[in-house]
């Protein structure tokens, strides 16, 4: 009976991004000033989680299963007041999901032939909101 060795292998990662507001200055104003009648705030938060698992036997037959799992939130404001106007708000939101998998199974044979087979799954889905006004202030 051939042996077989198995490994699984489990990753993530979380980045959590705030600002108050932008990161600009008006070359015309002193001292890193800059001159907007409204905060122009942001919010970035990224999730990523992988799952790897790996089979192989002695026969030559190997097994690999690969899953990785990512969303994103992106929340954007910025400065839309026209020359002279009220403030005014351009606010934007993304929420980003992507899901992946790839499975296959592979035989190395003597000679150096070998065949592989699998599976592939790739889903992303990307929704956007905006909106703008002066009543968002």
């Amino acid at each position: 009976m051939a042996s077989a060795r198995l490994a699984v292998d489990i990753g993530g990662t979380y980045q959590s991004i705030r600002a108050r507001d932008s990161q600009y200055a008006n070359r015309d104003l002193r001292d890193l000033v800059k001159e907007s009648p409204v905060a122009q705030a942001f919010g970035n938060d990224y999730a990523l989680g992988q799952f790897v698992v790996r089979k192989q036997w002695d026969s030559g037959l190997s097994f690999v299963s690969a899953t990785g799992v990512v969303r994103q939130d992106i929340d954007e404001t910025y400065d839309a007041t026209p020359e002279d106007g009220p403030p005014t708000l351009f606010r934007q939101k993304s929420r980003i999901s992507l899901l992946s998998n790839e499975n296959r199974l592979a035989y190395d044979m003597d000679g150096g032939l070998s065949w592989v087979v699998g599976t592939s799954l790739v889903r992303n889905d990307d929704r956007l909101k905006r909106s703008s006004g002066a009543g968002m202030c």
